[in-house]
């Protein structure tokens, strides 16, 4: 499959709203630009594509977490998407690296979206995390994930702006989100480009 089709099929995807369908064509693009290093995609094509990343991976927490929802085994779901599984490696070597210096009792994290997935992961290394989410619906949807997969309620959210809260130095780490969401074009940049 050539690139430009695989191009086609994203925007297609953002065209009809169609998480899943962007999913598949992303890893493809991935899985193809790994295969081919130096690949070319045209300015106007990488643009375009840059712009569907954006909102696949700011919209695509929501979409999870609505599929973990209706889940007959939420906990299955979760723990058995990759995206998940990618997570708790790049959360596990953080904490690792943490761990060499401190052992946190309570982690912050700022933006933990609808999907509160690396709050989830810390918790299961049993330290305390608040999540703050300012954005209402992420928030309610994170609460109604965490009944269903954190029995244990060591992960509590917020619904406020991180620059509203004011309790940053009961916490021992601070986490904030935008520098995930910063590292992921980045790095899509970085395989694109390559």
């Amino acid at each position: 499959m050539k690139i430009q089709t695989i191009c086609d099929e994203i925007i297609e995807g953002y065209r009809q709203d169609n998480f899943y369908n962007l999913e598949k064509s992303f890893s493809k693009l991935y899985k193809y630009i790994q295969e081919n290093k130096g690949t070319h995609i045209d300015t106007e094509k990488y643009f375009e594509i840059k712009k569907v990343f954006c909102y696949f991976e700011e919209n695509y927490e929501y979409y999870l977490a609505q599929n973990l929802l209706t889940s007959p085994t939420p906990k299955d779901y979760l723990k058995l998407h990759e995206r998940y599984v990618g997570y708790k490696v790049s959360i596990s070597k953080t904490l690792d690296h943490i761990l060499n210096y401190i052992s946190p009792q309570k982690i912050c994290f700022v933006g933990s979206g609808p999907l509160p997935i690396t709050p989830i992961i810390i918790a299961e290394n049993d330290i305390q995390t608040t999540g703050i989410e300012k954005n209402k619906d992420n928030y309610s949807i994170s609460n109604e994930v965490l009944k269903k997969i954190n029995p244990q309620n060591n992960v509590q959210i917020k619904n406020m702006k991180g620059s509203d809260f004011d309790s940053y130095g009961n916490y021992d780490v601070v986490f904030i989100e935008i520098m995930m969401l910063y590292l992921l074009h980045l790095m899509f940049l970085m395989i694109v480009m390559s």
